[in-house]
């Protein structure tokens, strides 16, 4: 089975392998919306959503949207989150490596930093984190 895009309205139970996973896309649209991945190495864009729960494995995830107000917990794995460009706002806990984008973020960490993560924010001097 390959998931290629998702529309709002579906069930997800986990993003599984394909050959070409920079096409997997999850798009929840307008709304509340909850992502939870599956127990297996998750790799795609996700579009408006507000709270994304990982699973086990290891997850790289890419936020097709700006997120605001929103929560993400990738869980156990080495997990990667690169934040969409715009002003992204969230709190964010079990992800070893997180990437910004071009706009201003306010980002608070929910789980402790330690010295096997990874945080890159533009040089934009105005992005926050709060630990």
């Amino acid at each position: 089975m390959s998931v290629q895009s998702l529309s709002k309205g579906l069930t997800i139970r986990e993003l599984p392998r394909c050959e070409r996973p920079r096409e997997r896309l999850v798009d929840l649209g307008a709304g509340s919306d909850k992502l939870t991945l599956g127990n297996v190495a998750n790799t795609g864009t996700v579009k408006n959503n507000e709270t994304i729960l990982g699973g086990t494995a290891a997850d790289a995830i890419t936020l097709g949207t700006a997120i605001s107000g929103g929560s993400i917990d990738l869980g156990a794995g080495s997990d990667t989150l690169t934040l969409a460009n715009g002003t992204n706002a969230a709190s964010i806990g079990n992800v070893e490596t997180i990437t910004g984008g071009t706009g201003a973020d306010a980002i608070t960490l929910v789980t402790a930093l330690t010295t096997s993560m990874a945080v890159d924010l533009p040089a934009d001097a105005r992005d926050i984190i709060v630990s």
